[in-house]
């Protein structure tokens, strides 16, 4: 009996061990198909990972790239700005040196120029408004003279202004005075002072006229006329003039006494010595022709106002200029040796 119940029993134990084992089995093939589903489970989610890992990488790298060009951009741009900066860096100091700093060098030195030569173009611009003003002032007073014998206002005008004259009215003047008209004498030595110009043509042409038609009107002017001119340059002429008027003794007389006031003065009133030089070379021009000498009458010298013995023989004169002892004329009539 007991024999049968132990194979029984292995036999139980056997399909119980076999069961349990199958039921194992099973389990375990439960879990590792669970497992395996998992897995493929698990699998998939990080395939799905990685698509998205893979198109995160692709956005990253768009977005990356999308830098990297706009970096190089901006960096292109920073290096544009950096030339710029460069260049107006050296460019700067050359333009503030061509904008500012010479044009305003220039500017200051006009300013300079402007302040120095101001005073003087606002006496030039003065003098030229003046003398044109005194020019339309002498034009209608040398036509109210020539058309109503106004000497009084062309008189009073020659009197107050130092205008000089031009030749166009020197000859209006000189064309009125030629017709003779009568002025009184204060009038007339006013307006034949200002003829006494050696510059001027129409003078010149005034006073030959007079001394070659041996007028005796206006000879006083006509003297001190010859007293201004350049005697030695003109000598052969006023030879030829003087030694052919009548009235020679006068008209020395009158010019060597023009010439003493001008250049020699007197001895209250002493020229300097560069005048006194040149009116003592005049004087010597004339008292040393031998025409003018051997023509000279001493006896007629009375008749022009001066007495008899006068001129030369007046020691103070001879005295205060010792030269005229040593002249021709000086000689040949007053000297001892010639009275006696």
């Amino acid at each position: 009996m007991k024999n049968r119940i132990l194979p029984l029993l292995l036999i139980s134990f056997g399909v119980c061990t076999s069961s349990l084992s199958a039921q194992a089995s099973a389990t375990r093939d439960t879990a590792l198909r669970q497992t395996i589903i998992d897995q493929d489970i698990k699998i998939g989610e990080l395939k799905k990972n990685v698509s998205d890992l893979q198109d995160s990488y692709q956005k990253l790298k768009g977005t990356f790239d999308q830098f990297q060009v706009l970096n190089s951009g901006v960096s292109n741009y920073l290096t544009i700005i950096s030339i710029v900066l460069t260049i107006l860096t050296v460019a700067l100091p050359a333009i503030n040196l061509f904008t500012v700093i010479l044009p305003n060098r220039k500017v200051r030195s006009r300013l300079r120029k402007l302040e120095k030569d101001f005073p003087k173009k606002v006496d030039e611009n003065f003098e030229n408004y003046m003398v044109s003003f005194d020019r339309k002032r002498f034009d209608v007073a040398i036509d109210d003279f020539r058309t109503n014998n106004n000497y009084s206002g062309l008189s009073s005008l020659l009197l107050l202004s130092s205008y000089s004259l031009s030749e166009t009215q020197y000859h209006k003047i000189i064309e009125k005075l030629n017709e003779g008209i009568e002025i009184p004498e204060s009038e007339a030595v006013t307006i034949l002072n200002a003829l006494i110009n050696p510059d001027s043509q129409e003078c010149d042409k005034f006073f030959r006229m007079i001394l070659e038609t041996d007028s005796r009107k206006y000879l006083q002017h006509t003297a001190e006329y010859l007293a201004r001119i350049d005697i030695a340059k003109n000598m052969k002429y006023l030879e030829k003039v003087l030694a052919g008027r009548a009235d020679l003794e006068t008209l020395i007389v009158k010019v060597v006494n023009a010439i003493t006031k001008t250049y020699l003065g007197t001895i209250v009133d002493k020229k300097p010595e560069a005048s006194r030089t040149l009116g003592q070379k005049k004087i010597e021009f004339i008292l040393n022709n031998e025409k003018i000498v051997e023509k000279f009458d001493v006896s007629k010298i009375s008749s022009t106002g001066y007495p008899g013995g006068e001129f030369l023989a007046n020691i103070n004169m001879v005295d205060f200029n010792p030269f005229l002892k040593e002249t021709e004329l000086y000689k040949r009539h007053y000297s001892a040796t010639a009275r006696i």
